[in-house]
């Protein structure tokens, strides 16, 4: 069980919070949302969608706007459900023409999908994305698609390594070792798993034909590629890729000037601290293991913090 930890907040923190914000919406001279999750009780889920529109509703009723030209996402996530993390992004492209996503530290999986629909990824040094390969199940152990995949290439490997070219001595080994597979995940979680991946894979393809890569004569056969290497291509589920790994993708990744990271990984150093003393990412109602996100808009030159909504 994750206790509050609640820890008295200085009065300059939320100075220099407010300050941080103004440096770094100046800088970029775009307004900034932050999406920021706990970690590790923050999860991407179907309730952030009504949290976001209500934030992005009272921000532009009070500014009297309509949306945005140019906005700049700062995400930070270990990911969570990947059908949400694309509404998610969907709705944000509905109120802004030019999205650029701002990764400081970490934004994975479900987070890493949301990055898909920005025109622009900036990385800092040390930052990194993840592969967006599908995961269920809500008890240890947890099976990925990818797990699955790198299954069937272990048998494949096999039946090379100890030159099996007969098939019927093929194809005993390969059910046999199946048999095994089925019986450890179940063919219903197998079944979901890859009805999942068509869903997560259409979603990545689709971002990245409308945003990204919506003026590249080329964007399909650039999309598939891109996709192939966030999901069969990677090496696990939770492989890590930095900036290189991630321009070698293919995706518009740039790498952060080393003020503006310094900036940002101070932002989210704050958002951490202000959680700690209660101020954002309270646990929802009867829970004690999950946390709600901290969402806000802030205009350039920043503007005054209130915390949660």
């Amino acid at each position: 069980m994750i206790k509050k930890e609640n820890k008295p907040i200085r009065p300059e923190i939320f100075e220099l919070f407010e300050k941080t914000v103004k440096e770094i919406t100046e800088e970029r001279d775009n307004p900034l949302l932050i999406m920021f999750y706990s970690d590790p009780a923050g999860t991407i889920q179907p309730c952030d969608i009504d949290i976001l529109e209500n934030i992005f509703e009272d921000y532009l009723k009070k500014k009297d706007k309509k949306g945005f030209n140019k906005l700049d996402l700062l995400i930070h996530t270990t990911g969570g459900e990947a059908n949400t993390s694309y509404r998610l992004i969907q709705l944000i492209r509905t109120y802004c023409k030019y999205l650029t996503v701002l990764v400081p530290t970490h934004s994975y999986s479900g987070g890493t999908l949301i990055a898909f629909g920005a025109e622009k990824i900036l990385m800092g040094r040390s930052a990194t994305l993840s592969p967006i390969d599908i995961q269920i199940g809500e008890d240890q152990p947890n099976f990925s698609l990818l797990s699955i995949e790198k299954y069937q290439e272990f048998l494949d490997n096999c039946c090379n390594l100890y030159k099996l070219k007969d098939e019927k001595n093929k194809t005993n080994f390969l059910i046999e070792l199946t048999k095994e597979l089925v019986e450890e995940v179940s063919p219903t979680m197998l079944g979901e798993l890859f009805r999942l991946k068509s869903i997560t894979e259409l979603h990545s393809k689709t971002l990245l034909h409308n945003y990204m890569f919506k003026n590249s004569s080329n964007k399909i056969k650039i999309a598939e590629e891109i996709v192939s290497k966030f999901t069969t291509k990677s090496p696990t589920h939770t492989f890590e890729m930095d900036y290189q790994l991630v321009k070698e993708t293919g995706l518009n990744v740039e790498l952060m000037e080393q003020k503006f990271y310094i900036s940002l990984k101070k932002l989210i150093s704050l958002c951490t601290t202000l959680k700690r003393g209660g101020v954002i990412c309270s646990f929802f109602p009867k829970s004690q293991t999950l946390r709600i996100p901290y969402f806000d808009i802030f205009d350039v030159g920043g503007s005054k913090f209130y915390g949660e909504k």
